[in-house]
């Protein structure tokens, strides 16, 4: 949003939620699939943004298993036939999500799966996910607060600004908070 446009102008490094006001839960997708579909299955839960874990994307964890069903009048199975008990050798896929993609993730896991009903579990987690809130905090190479609003005004393209405070004080840490700022 704003604050990350704010942020990156000024050049923040490392920049985290100045307040923090709601955070993004974890959830972690288990799912079913046939050994020959789980390359497929799991390429596609990476792209609808599931396995990010930090820096790294497409993160999951896979296990062997035998799947047994059976499948019922008015079934289209993908393996095996009406009335007859199956065993499939079946991969267990597991992955994490944030909550706030889970219809996404879902829908590609469905789209993908080769199976008509897809057997999977979601859990929740008591991992911390990404906190979201009010402004942005951060570093920026040591300077003069003087030499700082230099950099503001460039950043921004505005004639003046507006500083307060020792002008010769040492500056290593900005924050910004765009609007009002009126809930902080």
């Amino acid at each position: 949003g704003v604050n990350d446009l704010l942020a990156a102008a000024l050049g923040l490094k490392n920049p985290q939620v100045l307040v923090p006001t709601y955070e993004d839960e974890l959830k972690k997708l288990v799912v079913f699939v046939p050994e020959e579909d789980a390359e497929t299955l799991r390429g596609a839960l990476g792209n609808a943004g599931a396995g990010a874990i930090g820096n790294y994307s497409h993160c999951s964890f896979s296990g062997p298993g035998e799947g047994r069903f059976l499948p019922g009048e008015n079934t289209d199975p993908h393996i095996g036939e009406q009335g007859k008990l199956e065993a499939v050798n079946e991969v267990r896929v597991e992955t994490v999500f944030p909550q706030s993609i889970e219809k996404k993730v879902i829908q590609a896991m469905i789209k993908t799966h080769p199976y008509e009903e897809v057997a999977y579990d979601i859990y929740r987690l008591d991992n911390t996910g990404e906190q979201l809130g009010l402004g942005r905090i951060g570093q920026v190479e040591e300077t003069t607060l003087s030499e700082y609003a230099k950099v503001v005004k460039e950043a921004f393209g505005v004639d003046k600004v507006r500083v307060v405070g020792d002008l010769n004080a040492k500056v290593k840490k900005v924050a910004v908070l765009g609007g009002d700022g009126n809930k902080y």
